[in-house]
């Protein structure tokens, strides 16, 4: 798994030699090396922003007091990778409990996650990719987001008046 990354952000930062600056500045640092300076906006979309992202908000769970969060659905592992830094100390945050890819029908709910399955052997493979990947728990979208009664009869082929 690759090093984690952190984004610091300030109103100025320093770049030398003297006065050279960016204002509204951020550094990436993954692992222990700078891997990108420069205006905020521009950094962050390099920071993969949704890790960056999770784990402020790790951060603020657990300044208001939440120890422990369950995660029910990622992408690429990212609920994880927060997890594993947390855990080592990387980072302050709850302990997490993570799904990583829900399993859902094809096209269904969250199928951008990556968990698309169709028939069991699908499902068992899924399941094994999301136990490999680090998952706590799976989670199952059996409806595949259609809730409503409509959809729901359309695909059983029942009659609703």
């Amino acid at each position: 798994m690759p090093a984690m990354q952190y984004l610091l952000s300030a109103p100025q930062v320093l770049i030398g030699p003297a006065g050279r600056h960016f204002d509204n500045g951020a550094v990436l640092v993954q692992g222990e090396s700078i891997v990108a300076v420069g205006g905020h906006d521009e950094v962050r979309a390099a920071a993969g922003a949704d890790l960056v992202e999770l784990a402020f908000r790790a951060q603020q769970l657990l300044n208001c007091g939440v120890t422990t969060v369950r995660d029910l659905g990622d992408r690429g592992g990212l609920t994880v990778a927060l997890r594993e830094s947390i855990e080592a100390g990387d980072l302050a945050g709850p302990r997490i409990l993570a799904a990583t890819a829900p399993l859902t029908p094809p096209g269904g709910h969250c199928w951008f996650l990556g968990g698309e399955v169709a028939g069991s052997d699908q499902i068992r493979q899924q399941i094994r990719r999301n136990a490999a990947a680090g998952a706590d728990v799976i989670k199952v979208m059996v409806s595949g987001g259609s809730m409503k009664v409509h959809t729901l009869a359309a695909r059983s082929g029942a009659l609703v008046l």
